[in-house]
């Protein structure tokens, strides 16, 4: 049996990822497709595309045509489709297709909050009425928000992958991450997530963060702000927060933005990379949150979770 695996955002590629590693773990030899639907998905699938044996597009599909082009010319017999983090209607053209020719399908909402009420999610599924089709959800919350759109829905709730790598990580040195993160290991650290929301979201909640501190009620905490690995332009998105950053220059010792040296090979500005509001260190949005006291973010995501 193929099964075809259609991914765009990180959370529901990494949940496609690892339902193939599963699926290879216990013996599944058939065909597994990837098809990215967006530049993000691709990238997230690339690293390991070799080592689970599956089929990967070497470009996205962007609009209807692509994917009628796709399930024309391949025989594909079962199909998972992740919700984009995004307001993307094209995972739901995708299902729409399927049904057309009566392929079964899963539609993958990994979110462990409810999606903005202007996402297309609402809108498409009371058009979703394949007998065939049916959802994997996180938390009975997110099945109770289904059914209030389509009461016939068939939904399981699944989990979150955050929830197994939380019961399952290895114990880190927090005194390392620190000295990393350029502060003493007896100073109160909270990490911050960053999201893939609208620059707004994260300016705006980092504007807030470096007003408290301005105030100096917290002379010994130490806050770290992590980038979040789906953010399309990172040089922009940093400029934007280092410009708010500008406003606070006495603050640059308690409050950094953490580059790790994979996203650091993406930004060319020497006026980023050398900025005394960055702190460049090989330590993952993970390792940071495991370290800390507290951990925030500005919408629910998954370390956070």
């Amino acid at each position: 049996m193929t099964i075809a695996f259609f991914v765009s955002s990180i959370g529901d590629t990494d949940l496609a990822l690892e339902t193939i590693a599963v699926l290879r773990e216990k013996g599944y030899s058939d065909e597994l497709y990837v098809i990215p639907l967006s530049a993000r998905g691709l990238k997230r699938s690339q690293e390991k595309a070799i080592s689970l044996e599956i089929k990967l597009l070497s470009e996205p599909l962007v609009n209807n045509k692509d994917i009628e082009d796709f399930l024309n010319t391949h025989s594909i017999d079962r199909a998972y489709i992740g919700v984009s983090s995004e307001n993307q209607y094209l995972p739901f053209q995708v299902a729409k297709e399927l049904a057309k020719k009566n392929i079964p399908c899963t539609v993958a909402y990994e979110f462990m909050f409810s999606a903005p009420q202007n996402h297309c999610l609402w809108t498409a599924i009371p058009e979703l009425t394949s007998a065939k089709l049916d959802y994997a959800v996180s938390l009975p919350a997110a099945k109770k928000d289904i059914l209030n759109r389509n009461p016939d829905a068939k939904i399981n709730i699944v989990g979150h992958l955050s929830i197994d790598r939380a019961i399952a990580n290895n114990t880190i040195e927090p005194i390392e991450i620190k000295q990393k993160l350029e502060f003493k290991a007896d100073e109160e650290f909270i990490f911050i997530s960053g999201t893939t929301r609208p620059i707004d979201v994260d300016s705006e909640f980092v504007l807030a963060i470096l007003n408290e501190l301005e105030n100096n009620h917290y002379p010994s905490l130490q806050v770290r702000f992590g980038l979040h690995p789906g953010i399309p332009d990172k040089e922009s998105y940093l400029s934007t927060l280092l410009n708010i950053c500008a406003n606070y220059p006495h603050l640059s010792t308690q409050f950094k933005i953490i580059l790790p040296p994979q996203i650091e090979q993406q930004v060319k500005s020497e006026d980023v990379l050398n900025n005394l509001f960055i702190v460049r260190a090989n330590v993952s949005g993970p390792q940071a949150a495991n370290a800390a006291t507290k951990i925030a973010q500005a919408v629910p995501g998954a370390l956070l979770n």
